[in-house]
């Protein structure tokens, strides 16, 4: 009878015992990712798989988001989005990035391109996004709104 030793594996034990790991791999692949997006692009830490999740109170329906118009004069006038653009704005709110920011702000063009009869009292030269987070004290638990995001993007010369 032919005796394996501890270091002759058959080819498909080394298969296995090599795929074993993928689960682990794979867990600690998206928890990096996780983390990444929360420090990089200020990923809401309750989206996203959710790793930390009842660790903070920074759920993206604790973040404001304000559409201001820059005019020409220097005084702003601050824009609310259509009921269709709610989704580009909830996804911009949970994860600021650029590419959703652009996106946030591209769908405001749009919408104001969209409102021909808005009177502006001087010329709109550029759209500011911010992105407000509550967060409470943690000795007296009063709330506290910090600026995370803000952006500003001329408009384009053909909205006017």
């Amino acid at each position: 009878m032919l005796r394996l030793g501890v270091t002759d594996y058959p080819p498909y034990a080394r298969w296995q015992k090599a795929l074993s790991w993928l689960p682990v791999a794979l867990l600690l692949a998206g928890v990096t990712n996780h983390l990444w997006q929360v420090h990089k692009h200020q990923l809401s830490p309750w989206l996203g798989a959710g790793f930390g999740m009842f660790a903070t109170t920074d759920v993206d329906s604790a973040r404001q988001v304000y559409l201001t118009v820059l005019l020409a004069d220097g005084k702003e006038r601050e824009l609310a989005l259509a009921e269709e653009y709610r989704d580009t704005l909830k996804r911009a709110r949970a994860l600021p990035s650029d590419a959703w920011l652009q996106r946030l702000a591209a769908a405001a063009f749009e919408a104001l391109e969209a409102s021909p009869e808005i009177a502006w009292p001087a010329l709109p030269v550029a759209l500011r996004i911010d992105i407000w987070r509550l967060s409470y004290q943690a000795e007296t638990l009063e709330p506290n709104a910090g600026l995370l995001v803000s952006r500003t993007y001329p408009l384009p010369a053909d909205d006017r």
